[in-house]
């Protein structure tokens, strides 16, 4: 695929696995559907709001309108400084295993992505019963750079022990921020694709995805 100069890319490698590692299908194909989540991310962090108080921490755009969470609702970005020995990420992919609130998520929803998406249409959720994928860790390589272009992989494998076939038509990336003192958490989609044509994952098999965010000069 050719690269464009100057911009921020996103590509998404899907293999699908039987049992025994054999390979049964593998594409790749362009990201399209990064959300307005992501700049209201990046806004926030470079906005610094400080609350009232001694060492009291500050707030990264403290604001009612964004980033918007999976349930719809605003969220601020917060970050404890001097007041707290917990470091905490601003913007957490890397999930474990089991986790299936934030990293590469997976779904079933058909709608077609539009900028102001907040969650997957319908999540396929962690776990072995009907209609539910085994969530790996996620995984996020070094960056690597090759030539001019310069590449994130983020990476995650689904387990499918549910006793049947999976299909999943949708592929998200989320992450976990910190919005206030304490363990209080919000989940922000800032990517959400469709799989065309959606994948099949068989009974007993494997899914990995990776997104590749990529820049080239």
């Amino acid at each position: 695929m050719a690269k464009a100069k100057g911009t921020l890319e996103a590509f998404i490698e899907a293999e699908v696995r039987d049992k025994n590692g054999k390979l049964i299908e593998k594409r790749k194909f362009r990201s399209r559907s990064f959300v307005a989540n992501l700049l209201r991310l990046l806004r926030q962090m470079m906005i610094r709001y400080t609350t009232g108080g001694s060492g009291a921490g500050m707030y990264y755009g403290a604001s009612s309108s964004e980033p918007i969470d999976h349930s719809g609702t605003a969220q601020p970005l917060f970050i404890v400084t001097y007041n707290s020995n917990t470091v905490h990420n601003l913007l957490l992919a890397g999930a474990i295993a089991g986790e299936d609130s934030f990293g590469i998520r997976v779904g079933s929803g058909t709608s077609t992505p539009t900028p102001t998406d907040y969650n997957l249409q319908t999540p396929i959720v962690n776990g072995t019963g009907v209609n539910q994928l085994s969530y790996g860790a996620v995984t996020i390589d070094a960056l690597s750079i090759s030539g001019n272009t310069v590449t994130l992989r983020i990476i995650r494998t689904f387990s499918n022990n549910s006793g049947s076939a999976i299909t999943v038509s949708e592929i998200g990336l989320s992450v976990r921020i910190k919005t206030g003192l304490g363990d209080t958490w919000a989940y922000i989609l800032i990517a959400r694709d469709s799989a065309s044509p959606p994948i099949s994952v068989p009974n007993g098999s494997t899914l990995t995805l990776r997104y590749l965010l990529q820049t080239t000069v």
